[in-house]
């Protein structure tokens, strides 16, 4: 990959890393290498990629942290470790733009 930090993980489409990115003052995570933009929701206060990884995928946690009026989580939850491929609560809220949609991201 060309760019290592803050690498969350590798772009196996386009052979480079998704990065975290917070332009506009939303969490997105960007290829480097592809138009693709993974843009998180409004309710992600903070993310933090963490040095822990998966062996196998290459992929880091990152720890999320949600504003306490918009946590999905139970119990008055802010704060999680996600691992973003099996992680269906997240993926669940993001959304995806390509090639020429990734400007509305």
């Amino acid at each position: 990959p060309l760019v290592r930090e803050p690498a969350v993980s590798p772009d196996p489409d386009s052979g480079g890393s998704f990065v975290v990115d917070r332009a506009g003052g939303r969490w997105r995570l960007v290829s480097t290498r592809a138009p693709t933009v993974v843009t998180l929701p409004a309710a992600v206060e903070d993310l933090e990629v963490l040095r822990r990884a998966d062996d196998v995928l290459g992929v880091r946690h990152m720890r999320v942290r949600f504003r306490r009026e918009a946590s999905p989580l139970p119990n008055g939850e802010t704060t999680y470790v996600s691992f973003f491929p099996t992680d269906a609560l997240l993926q669940g809220m993001v959304t995806v733009h390509e090639g020429s949609e990734r400007t509305k991201a």
